[in-house]
């Protein structure tokens, strides 16, 4: 079972429910209002619309629907690996990709956060830092 355990923490962690099965290394957006403090997360995918709320990483692989840890993203500034979509170059802005995966974005207004690290292809760990 893969884990995202992150480089450094300066804040804190959500437990939030999976609506389908979600990855360690991925990141999630809202599913919806639930009316719960605890929102359900499906994996965020390219392009996200303006309703859209990017709420972070997945901690842990969650293999089916349930309950998992999603570290928290907007504004905190973790350092975390992600798991690439694509070739992504060091300092590159980082957003959600098919999947929920980190890809290279041109514009700082969409990404979720800057590499610290490089990927040369998808499916690699590349070294972020949540600043969104």
């Amino acid at each position: 079972m893969l884990e995202c355990i992150p480089y450094y923490e300066p804040g804190d962690r959500l437990t939030v429910e999976a609506t389908e099965i979600l990855y360690a290394k991925r990141i999630v957006k809202l599913a919806g209002a639930t009316g719960k403090q605890n929102g359900k997360v499906l994996p965020a995918a390219l392009s996200t619309g303006p309703t859209d709320i990017i709420l972070g990483v997945v901690g842990f692989d969650q293999p089916d629907v349930g309950y998992t840890t999603v570290v928290y993203s907007i504004g905190v500034g973790y350092v975390v690996p992600l798991q690439s979509g694509g070739a992504i170059a060091l300092g590159a802005f980082v957003t959600s990709g098919a999947g929920g995966k980190a890809v290279s974005t041109a514009t700082k207004a969409d990404a979720i956060g800057r590499a610290l690290s490089i990927a040369t292809a998808a499916d690699q760990d590349v070294v972020v830092r949540l600043s969104v």
